[in-house]
Order: C-alpha cells, then structure tokens, then sequence
C-alpha cells in the first residue's frame, strides 16, 4: 500500500468536478459551493486533511468523494459526497470504511467521528451503515451561509472497526 495515499485513489479533485458536487440536500450545495470546495483542497491537504475521489471500476468516471481531517487528541473528523445520478448504490459507506481503515493504520487517530445534518437522513444511513455509533444532536453545531444548523455526530473507536 502507498501510504501517502488510500489504496485505489486515482487523482484529486479538479475544479471540473464541481457539477458532480451539487445537490438538493437539506442545504442546497449549488456549483459555486463545488468549485470553492475544490480550490481549497490543496491548503486542506498541506494542513493534514485529506480527500479522495471515489471512481467507477470501469469507466474511471467520478462517483463521489471521501475525505478527512485529523484533529488534536488523536481524533479525525469524517465526510462523504455521492453525484446525485449515483446516491442509493452503497457507494459512500464502502468509501467510508476503506478510508477509515486507511486512517487508522496509517495515522494515530484513535477516535473517528463525523457529522451529519439533522434532515439529512441519507447521511446518517451512511454513517451508520459503515458501522459509527449515533451519540446525539449538537444543537447549532455548524454555520451553513450565515444558518446555524443542528447536527447528528456519530462516532467509531480504532477498535471497533469490523
């Protein structure tokens, strides 16, 4: 394994994927909030964060994308995205749990966690799904255009991955 990145990750993210990014989530995310996710993955990486893309087997064609940012306290925080044409196929939980599989060997992150939208019921089936325990709601939890939003955090410990 190339520990300077996970197993399988082709290339990162180009400003021509933001398209891909856009959804109608319980916040919107339009093509702008794609292109400006995109320009600051370099400065997300130099700081210890990563994202990769999540590709099709066969065409190499961009399904979604993983990522992850390592935190004090040997904590990492977690995040996923799936193209709106290709939600419902499993594809975010099996990102989520090869790249956690990949933080925890290659990193001192001990604890996992992550955050979803509390109307965001699809984010929270993956969470669950690749196996992080639901611990509750943290009113307010974060900013979204000026929006204070209220979050589900779930979390998984290094030992109990499956």
């Amino acid at each position: 394994m190339d520990h300077g990145r996970p197993a399988g990750a082709r290339r990162g993210l180009q400003r021509r994927d933001a398209p891909l990014l856009a959804a109608d989530d319980p916040v919107p995310v339009t093509n702008k909030d794609g292109r400006e996710f995109i320009s600051h993955q370099p400065e997300r990486n130099a700081e210890g964060s990563g994202n990769v893309g999540v590709f099709a087997a066969q065409t190499s064609e961009l399904l979604g994308g993983c990522g992850f940012r390592g935190l004090e306290a040997e904590r990492t925080e977690f995040g996923y995205w799936v193209a709106s044409a290709e939600r419902g196929r499993g594809i975010a939980p099996r990102a989520l749990i090869l790249l956690v599989r990949w933080v925890v060997e290659n990193t001192v992150a001990k604890r996992l966690q992550l955050h979803a939208d509390v109307e965001n019921t699809a984010s929270q089936r993956v969470a669950e799904k690749a196996g992080f325990t639901r611990e509750g709601v943290q009113r307010g939890w974060l900013e979204v255009r000026g929006e204070r939003r209220d979050m589900v955090s779930y979390s998984l410990l290094a030992d109990e991955i499956r």
